[in-house]
């Protein structure tokens, strides 16, 4: 499978508490857009459901992602699952099976991100393939 690096940094972040519990913890709901750099050139639109637990917590989201990979334009939807805990958030990254569009219709694959919080730009590595 080809292997695609590079960075994703938000242009906006806009989060909103969907529920909170006296020391318990706090859903929230955050709309994100994304822009790819790399091997993934493209913007995207996402939304994460997150539950803090303190200064941790856990989030999964779905990705619209419109752009080019491998010399192919088109889009795909990245289903996002992950946790941060202290100074560093990972997750991990996959495409919805038949969510490709135009070149990138077909399109299969999974990959990972780990950034320190603060940074604003979070690199990214995905192998996909494609029909």
């Amino acid at each position: 499978m080809p292997l695609a690096e590079g960075t994703f940094e938000p242009s906006h972040w806009e989060e909103h508490t969907v529920h909170e519990v006296d020391d318990g913890p706090k859903l929230t709901r955050a709309d994100v857009q994304n822009r790819y750099a790399g091997d993934l050139a493209a913007d995207a639109t996402l939304t994460y459901l997150m539950v803090y637990l303190g200064e941790e917590g856990s989030f999964a989201g779905f990705e619209q992602v419109t752009g080019r990979l491998g010399g192919h334009e088109g889009g795909f939807v990245v289903r996002h699952d992950g946790t941060f805990a202290h100074d560093m958030i990972r997750g991990t990254l996959s495409v919805v099976p038949g969510s490709g569009t135009a070149g990138l219709a077909g399109i299969e694959g999974s990959g990972s991100f780990a950034v320190r919080t603060g940074e604003r730009a979070a690199p990214y590595r995905f192998e996909y393939r494609l029909p």
